[in-house]
């Protein structure tokens, strides 16, 4: 088995126990999301995310894979009433990815950000560089999916 398929294997299953985790703090007012990132541009990256909110803070983590390894690349949650594709101002930033040896960033989060960041209408993307380039294309994105 590839490597990559691995990842994609255990990125699944990490969403879906986290899902199930994070539905159960949800009965104490915490919002739940999840994300699947997809490549927008050929050969991008692709990776899973699972999130909560509360207190005005974002947690979660974020894996993204297919990156080229040691590279950094900034990331934002945009919104509201947008998706993938469409362009949205910023709502949340965390700290540029950074891809290790294996061309895989995993990020635990612990970012202020408005409540509405984890409502449908927001979305994530991995752009191709890091913050500090101005011109800087997106290479993935995932919709923001609340949890049931």
């Amino acid at each position: 088995m590839r490597a990559g398929a691995i990842f994609v294997a255990l990125g699944a299953l990490v969403g879906v126990f986290a899902s199930i985790a994070l539905g159960v703090l949800r009965e104490d007012g915490r919002r739940a999301a999840e994300l699947r990132i997809e490549p927008t541009a050929p050969g991008g990256p692709e990776g899973v995310g699972v999130l909560e909110h509360a207190d005005g803070r974002l947690t979660g983590w974020i894996v993204v894979w297919g990156l080229e390894p040691g590279t950094r690349h900034a990331v934002h949650f945009h919104g509201p009433d947008s998706a993938c594709g469409s362009k949205a101002d910023p709502v949340a930033v965390h700290p540029d990815l950074e891809a290790g040896r294996d061309g895989v960033a995993a990020v635990h989060l612990d970012v202020g950000a408005p409540e509405t960041t984890l409502e449908a209408g927001t979305y994530y993307n991995v752009h191709a560089a890091p913050s500090s380039e101005p011109d800087n294309p997106e290479i993935a994105c995932a919709n923001v999916e609340p949890a049931p």
